[in-house]
């Protein structure tokens, strides 16, 4: 095993558990739970732990480019469906980072394009969310060890479980717009 193939492994992990609770905190604070209607930490945690994920995702990307056994090359990297290896899974982890990526940019515009507008956008988050899960369950080659789904399946499974109670009481009590 090669020192970039070990930290492209780790920076995966680490952004699919800082991706999980970082969509944990936002739906937290999308289910408007009146004792966490205004926690500005829940916040504060829900912006670092997305900047984190985007940080670590980064150093996954890098690392793979230059792993000298898989060898993706830049298309490999970046262009869904054109990885050497499972090209259907690692599409879920490009097709994720891309949605992450591009829907976390609009926090830094939304007064520009609206609330309303951004909290649309900001709603499809989970589904990319759960793209990244499906990659590294699919790809990942620590995902089916004891160690991995150990530390993963409680971020991953509260993450999944505020996500069902959001969109349940989203279809019952529908926002106003």
């Amino acid at each position: 095993m090669t020192p970039v193939w070990t930290t492209s492994r780790a920076a995966g992990l680490a952004a699919l558990m800082t991706s999980s609770l970082a969509i944990s905190c936002g739906l937290l604070m999308a289910l408007k739970i009146p004792a966490l209607r205004r926690v500005p930490e829940l916040r504060a945690a829900h912006q670092a732990l997305a900047n984190a994920t985007f940080a670590l995702i980064g150093v996954h990307a890098v690392s793979l480019l230059l792993d000298p056994v898989l060898r993706p090359g830049l298309a490999g990297l970046l262009v869904p469906f054109a990885a050497p290896y499972r090209p259907l899974a690692t599409a879920f982890g490009q097709i994720a980072a891309y949605g992450m990526f591009a829907l976390g940019a609009t926090f830094y515009v939304r007064r520009r394009v609206g609330t309303r507008r951004w909290r649309s956008a900001h709603r499809w988050l989970p589904l990319f969310w759960l793209l990244a899960v499906g990659h590294g369950l699919l790809v990942g080659t620590d995902a089916a060890t004891t160690w991995a789904l150990i530390a993963l399946a409680p971020p991953v499974a509260a993450a999944a479980a505020l996500a069902a109670a959001r969109f349940l009481t989203e279809e019952v009590a529908p926002q106003p717009r």
